[in-house]
Formats: C-alpha cells, structure tokens, sequence
C-alpha cells in the first residue's frame, strides 16, 4: 500500500481489476501503453521514480502481472492517484496526474435500462479511453474491446456480433469504418448513440453515420 506503481495497461478485464485494486490500497498508479517493451517501460518507470512496475506475462488476457521492484522511490503523493502518460508521439511521454473525483466528473449515471454494451476504439490507458469505460461501468454496462489488429470491416462485424449500443470514436476512425464496412454490417449495429470527439467533425460525416 501507499506506492508509487507503474501499471502495464492493455484492454484487458485483468487492467481494470487490477487499477481497482490499486486504488483501493491508495496507491498512485501510472498508466503505461501495453505496447511498450519491458525494457522501455522500465526504463520511463525509473526516470518517474516508481517504487515497481506491474508487466504484463504473455499474451494471455487472463495471465497475471509480473512485479518488478525498482530503487529510488520518490514520495507518495497522499491519495490514491491516476496519472496518465500522453502517447508520446512528438518525443518522451508526459505525465498528468488526475484523482479519481477529476476522472469521474464528467460520468453522469443515464437512465438506460439493462446492461448497455460499451465499444471502446480508444486506447484504454489514455484519458478518453478511461472516461469510456467509467460511463460504461456507472451505467453497470459491458465494455466491448475490438482486437487492435481487426481492419475496418472486421470491426464492424464484430460490433454487431457483440451487440455494441454506445460508441465513441475520433472522426477518423468512423471515417474509416463507413468507408471500409460493408452496410449491411453497419446496419446490423444496434447503435442507440454515438458520439464524436477528439477532432473536428464535419456535417457529411455526421449526416452519413446517421444514415447508416
């Protein structure tokens, strides 16, 4: 308890559970992308000061996490905290530190009977991926997780399949879906909302994805 520990982040149910766990024992934990290897991650891990970091084992979804204990651990900030580390795309990541009341400000519980299904585009250990799944866990929902390595019209089987009713995604992702789906799979989709964020979003992209 009261560590600072760096936690592997693929779409997974053990990332969840896992990030639970760790709040719960007031950590602060430090979101990493599953795609760093263990080396890099480690190495960003040390340069945080983190007490250890928790690495994915395998390629199971179901494996647990390796533990790996590490020197230097700077202070524990006093609260269970979530900082999220940016993509990284313009040079080393950043890191952001959010409680979870700032996360969970902007869920709002909506009225939605049963157990509505989730699709989660995002990557899941970034803000807009955390925020989806809140909503959906608020709402006592599945959270639907595409295999990153389907093609467009793959997902879109699969979200119908999976019987997906919310989704979130960039303009460039649903882009990409109406432009490489087939429309009766589109169609298949029992969609009830989508929304669109992260870019800016013209008027034929939205009147197409009310088409479809």
């Amino acid at each position: 308890t009261r560590r600072r520990v760096g936690l592997c982040f693929p779409p997974a149910a053990k990332s969840y559970a896992t990030l639970a766990a760790m709040s719960r024992l007031t950590c602060d934990a430090f979101l990493f992308d599953a795609h760093l290897s263990l080396e890099d991650a480690l190495n960003l891990a040390r340069k945080l000061k983190l007490g250890a970091f928790l690495g994915a084992t395998g390629d199971s979804a179901s494996s647990l996490f390796e533990v790996h204990e590490l020197p230097d651990e700077e202070k524990w900030s006093g609260a269970a905290t979530v900082t999220i580390l940016t993509s990284g795309s313009t040079g080393e990541p950043k890191a952001v530190r959010h409680s979870w009341d700032g996360l969970s400000r902007p869920v709002r519980k909506s009225s939605v009977s049963g157990q509505p299904r989730w699709f989660l585009p995002y990557r899941p250990h970034l803000y807009a991926g955390l925020q989806v799944a809140l909503q959906c866990f608020a709402d006592g929902g599945t959270l639907v997780l595409p295999d990153e390595q389907m093609d467009a019209g793959a997902t879109a089987e699969f979200m119908a399949a999976a019987g997906v009713q919310f989704a979130s995604a960039t303009p460039s992702y649903w882009r990409r879906l109406l432009l490489f789906s087939k429309s009766e799979s589109l169609r298949r989709i029992p969609l009830a909302q989508i929304t669109v964020g992260g870019e800016v979003a013209d008027q034929p992209l939205l009147d197409n994805l009310h088409r479809h």
